[in-house]
């Protein structure tokens, strides 16, 4: 796990290369404290910065190079595969200096060329510098869990783990991109493909990008394929199959050097996960967080505790408040590569784990979107074949119908989800209703004048389309494609990396993705909605008081502490000295959103986001 960084095709003078490619890396220093290294070649530069899991000594130094210094590589992430790759390469008589995982890209690319890219099978970032071909690759893992952000400047490619690291090169001018404002107002966190600074990209999942001084080519290596063609007999054959594979997800997830442990909440996920882990090793160690304050339904500590000695493992407790996080709160900030109204969670419970001594920790991430855990799973499929008759429902009685359910509800969240009805046309648009953190017409009314133009509430329900016929499978592609690799994967590699702790998500891995997004639909009738698959095959290792509990998601008592101790930043963000200075937002509509907030009639995160926002543009100096 590492951060890393480059310069191709540059007119810089090579030691001005050098210069910029240092401040790149040293950026990005917390995520590799263990080393730091690079390759200079004439037209190129490429470093990384190590953390070091497997096989932490200097023999494993990135980047690696051949002998003749004619391929150079950066990696970031872990190969899980790569003990069979580098069996096979062996065998072709390729020779290692190392047992690292990274050097089998090395000598996989110099046989495969780029076929190298679908057969690995884990989290990464690739750079290879070609030098007898004179290009650079850049290569990404299937679901983007490892991120990597390039920039194409007067012919010259600046490539990083983080976009704060291509800023530092000073190359770049910190310049925010309107249109990734619209998309951001909508969701509260940037969606794939869209980006907050004008001259910088994101590569997309599953993708490489090959670079020469002549042109640039972008290829799928891979497709996330919603397809029919994983056939069962019967149940038993699907559930055997099912833990079969989530067995083997946990043995290649496991594969450290380095002190490794599990957080582990009350939920479902971080329990089968650490059944897993506790079937397969002694002493398994697990990390649960609580907190001083808020409400008594958020604080898992004492069922994950239950949990802890049902599979015996040694297990620590951190215990938050809101001066803890208010202490912290500029520095999580400034590791987001783009705002998010979430990512708080995951910075504190990796900073904890870190403290404990761990390098790398299993999380559970991944398991509600692929298996069908949260309610859109239940009313997403039931609901879209009533759409035709929705739509020709007349407006007005609509409305009527929307007033009547609207005046009996009192939770905020649920009251805006019912107004928004009247909008609902379409799939995309049903889909919105659960994910969207804002709804078109609240975003044009927020926005100051100059920028309401250029609105166009149609490219944001766009950015939920997709090709699948089948509800369910349509659903699964939404969830994966949109909100685990643009918020939670994203959100959860700068956290974690903050933190230089290494963050594994077995419920995402590759043959367990490929083998629940193949499954016959008619399986999802009786093993769907709520994760019975995914319960039903671990049954045996899931204690009753957890399967008995109510689903509920790991939450900070933000609400409370914005009230409180975040309060100070939250006036001085809503401000109106501080909105007209931005000159992005209407400093009276934003003055009566955060007056719905202190009346209880809007939920914190309609007001986090923008304290997110604002002060990521400060710490990274964006211009409008």
């Amino acid at each position: 796990m590492c951060g890393i960084a480059g310069i191709y095709n540059s007119n810089l003078e090579p030691s001005a290369q050098i210069d910029c490619n240092n401040h790149m890396m040293k950026y990005m220093f917390h995520r590799g404290p263990d080393d730091l290294g690079f390759e200079s070649f004439q037209n190129c530069i490429i470093g990384q910065t190590r953390l070091s899991i497997i096989d932490t000594s200097e023999n494993a130094r990135q980047p690696f190079t051949d002998k003749k210094k004619n391929i150079s590589i950066a990696v970031n992430g872990e190969i899980y595969n790569y003990k069979s790759l580098r069996k096979e390469l062996i065998g072709s008589g390729y020779k290692f200096q190392s047992n690292s995982d990274s050097e089998v890209i090395l000598h996989g690319y110099i046989k495969w060329g780029t076929d190298l890219f679908k057969k690995l099978e884990g989290m990464f970032a690739i750079a290879i510098y070609d030098r007898l071909k004179d290009q650079l690759i850049l290569s990404r893992d299937r679901l983007g869990i490892k991120p990597l952000y390039f920039s194409k400047k007067d012919g010259s490619i600046i490539f990083a783990s983080e976009i704060g690291s291509i800023l530092a090169s000073k190359l770049i001018k910190p310049k925010l991109d309107i249109s990734s404002l619209y998309a951001y107002l909508f969701l509260g966190y940037m969606p794939q493909g869209i980006n907050p600074i004008n001259e910088i990209e994101t590569l997309a999942p599953g993708t490489y990008i090959l670079f020469t001084k002549e042109e640039v080519t972008t290829k799928k290596y891979w497709n996330l394929s919603f397809s029919e063609d994983s056939h069962f007999e019967n149940e038993q054959d699907l559930l055997l199959e099912t833990r079969r594979l989530l067995d083997s997800s946990i043995k290649s997830h496991t594969q450290s050097d380095v002190p490794l442990g599990v957080f582990l909440s009350s939920g479902i996920d971080s329990t089968i996960i650490t059944g897993l882990v506790a079937d397969q090793f002694s002493n398994v160690k697990t990390l649960s967080v609580g907190f001083e304050d808020g409400p008594s339904r958020l604080n898992e500590l004492a069922l994950a505790k239950k949990t802890s000695n049902y599979f015996g493992t040694d297990h620590s407790e951190f215990i938050l408040n809101g001066s803890y996080v208010e202490s912290r709160i500029e520095k999580i900030i400034s590791h987001m590569d783009s705002p998010s109204f979430d990512g708080i969670n995951t910075f504190i419970v990796s900073e904890m784990a870190k403290e404990s001594g761990l390098t790398v920790a299993l999380s559970g991430l991944g398991g509600d979107e692929l298996f069908g855990g949260y309610e859109i799973f239940n009313f997403y499929p039931k609901y879209i074949p009533l759409l035709p008759y929705w739509n020709k429902i007349p407006s007005s009685i609509k409305q009527r119908l929307i007033n009547c359910a609207s005046n009996i509800i009192s939770n905020p969240d649920r009251k805006n989800k019912i107004r928004r009805l009247k909008d609902i046309k379409d799939a995309s648009s049903l889909y919105a209703l659960n994910r969207a953190n804002s709804w078109p017409l609240d975003i044009y009314e927020i926005l100051q004048d100059d920028y309401r133009n250029d609105f166009n509430s149609d490219h944001l329900f766009n950015i939920f389309n997709d090709n699948n016929s089948n509800s369910w499978k349509s659903l699964q592609e939404k969830e994966i494609k949109n909100y685990v690799s643009s918020r939670l994967l994203r959100d959860t590699d700068a956290m974690s990396m903050a933190n230089s702790l290494e963050v594994r998500v077995p419920l995402l891995d590759d043959s367990l993705v490929n083998h629940m997004t193949s499954i016959e639909s008619n399986w999802n009738n009786k093993y769907g909605w709520p994760k019975k698959l995914l319960i039903e095959s671990t049954r045996d290792m899931i204690p009753e008081f957890v399967l008995n509990n109510k689903k509920q998601g790991f939450q900070l008592p933000m609400e409370v502490w914005m009230r409180n101790e975040l309060e100070h930043i939250v006036e001085d963000v809503f401000s109106v000295n501080n909105i007209n200075d931005r000159g992005l937002f209407n400093a009276n509509n934003m003055q009566g959103l955060l007056q719905k907030f202190k009346q209880d009639r809007t939920t914190y995160d309609q007001i986090w986001k923008f304290v997110s926002l604002e002060l990521w543009l400060r710490n990274h100096n964006i211009t409008i």
